[in-house]
Formats: structure tokens, C-alpha cells, sequence
């Protein structure tokens, strides 16, 4: 049995000063090329409530992936056997964003959502962005919405958390503050809870040397315990899990 909530002690020493950050913040807008929808925003997300013995989808680039860590030991996987939740692993989306990929044998998150068989779900994490600092962000905002919007359908109207890029060297070029403050924005059209790990100072100059691997600029094993350990923060000020008798081991299933 796992356990099912995270242990004070390891949060505490994980989150210290963190903040959560949702859709119903009002970031400052960055010079952006994206056009905004017209139409009102939908209403701020309410609290999610998870079934016992949840099954989290989660979704997004390499960082998702796993990428440095030790099998078994992405941040995924770290998240559900901390919120005694089953891990669902997307495919792999390594180099790819929304709007722009670096490795051409992996489709942009739209088309490797709408390709997708019905996924079996509680809930899901949508993480990327960090992909798309190249650009073009003219349409970055619809293709965020259109992926975000995917996903769930694939998913029997399941509830998406989306979270935004994390800076691998502790910066905030405005590049990628353009896109937290896009993502972000789509999230507030859709009504779903958003994370800013750029917002939230996740990684700064500060901690990147012990936490993110110089050769490949990824969170190393260490860095994806810390992630993980600030995702599952910021999940636990909105999302509960109903208590059930026992929780299967994580899985690396996909659909």
C-alpha cells in the first residue's frame, strides 16, 4: 500500500516559500504575437475531487518523460507515490512543444493528443512550453487551447491541470515568460487550474547546480524528486483523493 498523502517533513523541506498559482492569477502581459480569444472568460476552477485509487495521465515533453532520471524516478512517478496515486505515462514527446519541436519523429502536442486512443483517467497533467521558446507564437495560445481540449475528450471530460515550463538555468528570459503568461491566459479561458514554475521560482540561480544536469540540461534524478516535490504541493491545495483500501503500484502504461 502506498502511502497517500505526502509527508510534512518532505514537502516542508521542498516548498518553502512557494506560492500555488492558478488560473485566476492576472499575470502582466509580455509582447506576445498570439491572438486572444473574444469571448468572456469561463469561471474560475473549482476544488477537483479524485475517485480512490486515482489514474493520473500525464503528458508533455521530455521533462515528462523523465529525461536524466533514474528509471522510475521522473517526476511523475515521484507525484503519484507520494499522492498514492497510478501514473499513466503519454508518449514520448521529448523536443516537442505546442508550436515547435526540435526532434521532427515526434508530432507537436496537438497532433500527438488528437492521435491518441481513449485515454482511461482521473485526472490530467499537461506540462510543456519549454519546446516552444523558438517560436512562431502567433497561434501558441489556440494550439494550447486545442491540446488542452483534446486531451480531456480523450479522456471522458476528465479535469486538466496544465503546467507551465520551468527555466533549466534559473533565468526568466522574456521569451519564455511570454509563454507562461499565454498558457496561463488559456487557462483562464478554460476555467482549469494552472502552475507556473517560472512564476513560483522552482529553479533560479540559486539551486540549478544541484538540481539540473549540465550536460543535459535536464533535472537529474535530484531535480526530478524536487520538481515533484513542488507539483505535488501546489496539486494538494486543489486536489483531493477520496480514500480507498489500497492503490496498485505506478504503472508505465499509456493508451
Amino acid at each position: 500500500m502506498r502511502r497517500r498523502f505526502v509527508l510534512a517533513a518532505l514537502v516542508g523541506a521542498l516548498v518553502i516559500g512557494a506560492s500555488g498559482c492558478t488560473a485566476t492569477s492576472s499575470p502582466t502581459a509580455p509582447s506576445i504575437a498570439s491572438p486572444r480569444p473574444t469571448g468572456a472568460a469561463a469561471a474560475s476552477p473549482g476544488p477537483i475531487e479524485l475517485p480512490a485509487d486515482p489514474r493520473v495521465y500525464f503528458f508533455g515533453d521530455s521533462w515528462t518523460n523523465g529525461a536524466t532520471a533514474a528509471p522510475g524516478r521522473g517526476f511523475p512517478f515521484v507525484v503519484s507515490r507520494s499522492l498514492g496515486w497510478t501514473t499513466v505515462l503519454g508518449p514520448d514527446n521529448s523536443g516537442a512543444g505546442f508550436v515547435h519541436t526540435f526532434n521532427t519523429n515526434h508530432a507537436l502536442f496537438p497532433e500527438a493528443a488528437a492521435a491518441l486512443a481513449p485515454v482511461d483517467a482521473d485526472l490530467i497533467v499537461l506540462e510543456g512550453g519549454l519546446n516552444d521558446k523558438p517560436g512562431p507564437l502567433t497561434h501558441f495560445w489556440d494550439r494550447v487551447a486545442l491540446t488542452v481540449q483534446t486531451l480531456r475528450a480523450k479522456a471522458h471530460g476528465a479535469p486538466l491541470v496544465l503546467v507551465g515550463p520551468a527555466s533549466p538555468d534559473g533565468t526568466v528570459p522574456e521569451g519564455l515568460s511570454a509563454i507562461d503568461f499565454e498558457e496561463a491566459g488559456v487557462a483562464q479561458q478554460l476555467g482549469i487550474h494552472y502552475i507556473s514554475p517560472l512564476k513560483e521560482g522552482w529553479f533560479n540561480p540559486t539551486n540549478v547546480d544541484g538540481l539540473i544536469d549540465p550536460t543535459t540540461v535536464h533535472p537529474d534524478t535530484a531535480g526530478h524528486a524536487y520538481y515533484a516535490g513542488r507539483l505535488a504541493a501546489d496539486l494538494q491545495r486543489f486536489v483531493t483523493t477520496r480514500r480507498g483500501t489500497a492503490t496498485p503500484e505506478p504503472t508505465t502504461t499509456a493508451p
